[in-house]
């Protein structure tokens, strides 16, 4: 049975949740004035959609889309010991049918094989590769993945 991934968005009473997840991952900013800086932002830019998953009443992450070099971007992140459920897989394709934007891109790091198969499953596909600097200034390679709409017809 598909768990019940609920899309919702994003609460002011949400944000200690998410900074608390965020610590999970070191190359993440660790102290909360950066942290509600950056997500002050996040909600009060008009560019930028975002919405908290949840699943059975537990916030298990969230999911974004934003804009790039006027290009839409896809980014979501869960907290750690809500990963191999299915989560992401179930809330990155329904964020998708909700915000219709074609051709959508995402990046992740090479070495994240569980967001790597994440994008596979939505039908995402490899266009190239890059690097960039992390949070703690270490250069880290990445793919880059398009994704052209439900048919993935043009990318």
């Amino acid at each position: 049975m598909a768990p019940r991934v609920v899309l919702r968005p994003v609460l002011e009473q949400d944000l200690p949740e998410l900074f608390a997840q965020q610590l999970e991952y070191a190359a993440a900013p660790d102290d909360r004035a950066t942290f509600n800086l950056r997500w002050s932002k996040i909600l009060a830019s008009s560019d930028v959609k975002v919405r908290t998953i949840v699943v059975d009443g537990q916030i298990v992450g969230y999911v974004a889309q934003f804009h790039r070099s006027d290009k839409a971007e896809v980014s979501y992140c869960l907290g750690k010991q809500y990963w191999d459920n299915g989560f992401a897989t179930y809330a990155l394709r329904q964020f998708l049918g909700e915000i219709g934007v074609w051709p959508i891109y995402a990046r992740v790091a090479k070495d994240n094989i569980r967001s790597v198969r994440v994008l596979e499953k939505c039908d995402f596909a490899i266009l190239g590769e890059d690097r960039f600097t992390d949070a703690l200034g270490r250069s880290v390679e990445e793919y880059l993945f398009a994704f052209g709409g439900p048919s993935n017809a043009t990318v």
